[in-house]
């Protein structure tokens, strides 16, 4: 497989709006984390509202 083009059988879902990503997947027991980046290069994070992720259902814990 190495160094052959392979099928991308990801593509035709993309387009029709269907593909799910995997942080749109639930499963029992398993906790998923999502690392947030500056948008530049060097910047800094100054401060941090967890209130901001206060939508965002069955959050267990803001790291900063």
């Amino acid at each position: 497989m190495v160094g052959r083009s392979q099928p991308r059988l990801d593509v035709p879902e993309k387009v029709r709006g269907r593909f799910t990503h995997m942080h749109g997947f639930r499963a029992e027991g398993i906790a998923h984390g999502r690392v947030v980046r500056p948008s530049a290069i060097g910047a800094a994070l100054l401060s941090a509202h967890e209130d901001s992720v206060s939508h965002v259902r069955d959050i267990l814990k803001v790291v900063r």
